[in-house]
């Protein structure tokens, strides 16, 4: 991107360029950089559904584990939307049904597993940012009881 020189106000009045255009062109300017660090920030994820699905059952496992639950992570009919949204979420496909620019947020009926999955994905998320060392945010999984909590204390 080309590095355009400041100008004046009374710089402006005497080109014709109009202060439209100028404003115009550093909102465009400001957007695309945006875009582009958005997209610095996503993970390059080179795995297929299939593989993405085997890791989180064995991220999914290990969560139980360290929870003293004595049971494995089941991918079933009930949970197979929502980890193949994750999937398409992680990887910015644009077939994903919400938004790639925000967070996710589960709901759904006490004791669906809304809990066990978000921490598992963001298990299976954290855990390749820092192994693999790149270089964007860690995921924090903040359950909906403690959600108004945190937002009253970021004001």
């Amino acid at each position: 991107m080309e590095k355009r020189k400041a100008l004046s106000i009374r710089e402006v009045t005497s080109t014709n360029v109009t202060l439209y255009d100028i404003l115009k062109n550093d909102i465009q300017d400001i957007v695309t950089r945006e875009k582009e660090k958005i997209e610095h920030q996503r993970l390059p994820l080179n795995l297929d559904f299939s593989e993405f699905c085997d890791l989180f059952i064995l991220f999914g496992s290990y969560n139980f584990k360290r929870q003293n639950q004595q049971h494995d992570f089941v991918i079933d009919a009930n949970n197979e939307f929502i980890i193949e949204q994750l999937y398409l979420y992680i990887k910015s496909d644009s077939s994903f049904d919400g938004d790639l620019n925000k967070g996710i947020m589960l709901q759904g009926k006490y004791g669906c597993g809304k809990t066990a999955i978000l921490e598992t994905y963001t298990l299976l998320h954290n855990h390749m940012i820092l192994r693999f060392g790149i270089p964007i945010p860690l995921f924090t999984f903040i359950k909906s009881v403690n959600l108004q909590e945190q937002l009253m204390k970021w004001k």
